[in-house]
C-alpha cells in the first residue's frame, strides 16, 4: 500500500489488458498439471482471464503488445493459442481484443 498526502491510501490498479497477461502466464505454468491444487487454480485463473477478456470486449479496449521485445509477445500469444484450445467460449472475446496480425498466430 501506498500512502498520499494527508494519509490518502493509494492503490496501484493494472490496466485489464495488462493483467489478464499476467494472469495468462501464471495460468499457461500450471494448466496441464494434474495436482488438484493446480488444477484449482489454473480453473479460478481461467475464469479471471474470460472475466477480464469479456470486460476489455465490452468497453473496446484492445490488448496491445507495443514495446514488448518479441520473445515475450510470443510467448504470450502461444499462452493465448492454448487458452483457446482449452477455453473455446473465449474465442468471441479474443477476436475483438487482438490485432489481425496477433490472431492469425492465435489460430482465428
Amino acid at each position: 500500500m501506498v500512502f498520499g498526502s494527508a494519509d490518502v491510501m493509494i492503490v496501484p490498479v493494472l490496466h485489464p489488458s495488462l493483467l489478464v497477461c499476467l494472469k495468462l502466464c501464471r495460468w499457461k505454468h500450471i494448466a496441464e498439471l494434474t495436482q488438484p491444487q493446480f488444477k484449482a487454480k489454473a480453473s479460478n485463473d481461467a475464469l479471471d482471464i474470460n472475466f477480464l477478456l469479456s470486460w476489455l470486449s465490452d468497453f473496446k479496449q484492445h490488448i496491445s503488445f507495443q514495446g514488448m521485445d518479441e520473445q515475450r509477445k510470443a510467448a504470450l500469444l502461444q499462452g493465448f493459442k492454448l487458452f483457446l484450445e482449452k477455453n473455446p467460449e473465449a474465442r468471441k472475446y479474443l477476436i475483438t481484443v487482438l490485432e489481425p496480425a496477433d490472431l492469425k498466430i492465435v489460430g482465428l
